[in-house]
């Protein structure tokens, strides 16, 4: 919760320097936004690394090899070549 607020007034500021139209200050402000959403850009890559130990990385071949397979069950497709015919020269 503290570093949503941490965040939102970081925006506020960045808000208001864009107003005032003072590039530096608004490089300033971005640079302050930049370091208040670090924190919790890192807990979402911390969480999502941590889901991805347990898995086994055969799990991630086996889903290609699987992806692949598709085809078999379409034994009745027909590749064939068409020309369209326009109505009005028919």
């Amino acid at each position: 919760e503290d570093e949503k607020s941490t965040v939102e007034t970081a925006i506020s500021e960045l808000e208001a320097a864009a107003k005032e139209d003072d590039h530096d200050d608004i490089k300033a402000k971005l640079e302050a936004l930049d370091n208040a959403f670090l924190p919790i850009s890192q807990k979402i890559y911390a969480d999502a690394g941590a889901g991805a130990e347990g898995m086994d990385p055969s799990q991630f071949q086996q889903g290609a090899d699987n992806a692949g397979n598709n085809n078999q069950a379409d034994d009745d497709v027909v590749d064939a070549e068409f020309t369209e015919v326009d109505e009005d020269k028919k």
